[in-house]
C-alpha cells in the first residue's frame, strides 16, 4: 500500500461532548469541574467494515463516577464516490460495553456505592473529514444510539460506622439509556 494511504486505516478519536455537557451541568449546580476522557481507536478491515475499542476515564459527575471500556464494529454504508473506503460517511455500529460506576452519598459524602454494568446497543453516526477528502488526517464524528445496561453482581456500599443502617446512593444506571457522541479524530 502506498505510504500516503496508510493513515486511512487507523483513527484515534477524542470525545468532545462529554466534557462539555458534564461541565456545563456541574457549573449550573455548583459542583465544580470534571474532566471525563473518552478515547477510541478504530481499525479499518476493508472498504466498509472496521473494528474499534474505546476507554472511558474519569467519566460522570463529581459524586457519580464512571470508567470502562467498549468494543464495537462499524459498517459504513457508502460504497462508491470519492470517499468510499476511507472510514467516512454514515455508519451503524453494534457496541458491547463495560462500566465500573461509583456514587458518593450527596448529604455527607461518607458513603460510597460501587457497582459494575454491562451494556449492549447500537449507534448510528456520521464521520466526515475535516478538510479535503482523501488527504485530510482530521475527522469529525457524531453518533447517537441506545444501549441497554445490566447490573453485574450486587452493588457494594462502604457503610459509615457512625450511621448504622445507611444504604448509600442507588446506582440506577440500568435499562435502556440514550448515548450521544461528538468527537474529533486523527487518521494514522
Amino acid at each position: 500500500m502506498p505510504a500516503d494511504k496508510l493513515y486511512r486505516r487507523n483513527i484515534v478519536r477524542f470525545d468532545l461532548l462529554s466534557p462539555l455537557a458534564y461541565n456545563i451541568s456541574n457549573s449550573l449546580f455548583d459542583n465544580g469541574l470534571v474532566c471525563p476522557v473518552l478515547v477510541s481507536y478504530e481499525r479499518q478491515l476493508n472498504g466498509q467494515w472496521s473494528l474499534g475499542a474505546e476507554a472511558l476515564f474519569n467519566g460522570g459527575e463529581r459524586t457519580n463516577r464512571r470508567s470502562g471500556a467498549a468494543l464495537m464494529a462499524r459498517y459504513y454504508t457508502q460504497k462508491t464516490g470519492a470517499t468510499a473506503g476511507m472510514m467516512t460517511g454514515f455508519y451503524v455500529s453494534p457496541v458491547v460495553s463495560y462500566r465500573a460506576v461509583s456514587a458518593a452519598y450527596l448529604l455527607d459524602g461518607n458513603l460510597l456505592t460501587h457497582g459494575k454494568r454491562a451494556g449492549t446497543g447500537l449507534l448510528a453516526g456520521y464521520q466526515l473529514p475535516l478538510g479535503k477528502p482523501g488527504t485530510s488526517r482530521l475527522a469529525l464524528d457524531a453518533s447517537m444510539g441506545l444501549l441497554y445496561w445490566n447490573r453485574l453482581g450486587t452493588d457494594r456500599t462502604d457503610v459509615d460506622p457512625a450511621r448504622p443502617g445507611s444504604t448509600g446512593p442507588d446506582l440506577k444506571q440500568t435499562g435502556l439509556i440514550p448515548d450521544f457522541r461528538l468527537g474529533v479524530g486523527i487518521k494514522l
